[in-house]
């Protein structure tokens, strides 16, 4: 296990167990939506995350991504927007849910969004 958030799972397959990655589609770890914006409230990226949220329940995952991708820069910010997602599948689902309704309004998808 680390702490970037990809601990194992178990699924029980028989009497095999088999670990699976958390970032595994079928991973069973609870996910949470975010997405990152500008300092004008642009949405820069959707993304999810299985970490476990701090205990001032500000995600780890945030954190990271402001930190090394976008630098530190204070001009953006992370925001959780759905907490508790079952399953990896689940919230990725979420996320193609977000960058399809953004292109739909938008004609792209956010600057900053790799996938999906």
């Amino acid at each position: 296990m680390s702490s970037a958030g990809k601990s194992a799972t178990i699924d029980v397959i028989g009497d095999a167990k088999k670990a699976v990655h958390g970032n595994s589609k079928a991973s069973t770890n609870t996910q949470h939506g975010y997405q990152i914006t500008d300092k004008d409230n642009n949405v820069m990226e959707f993304g999810i995350s299985g970490q476990k949220l701090k205990q001032n329940g500000e995600s780890p995952r945030i954190d990271q991504k402001l930190k090394t991708k976008y630098k530190n820069n204070p001009n953006y910010k992370g925001e959780i927007l759905k907490k508790n997602m079952e399953n990896r599948k689940n919230g990725l689902d979420w996320e193609r849910k977000q960058v399809e309704d953004y292109k739909a309004t938008h004609g792209t998808k956010p600057p900053m969004q790799i996938r999906p």
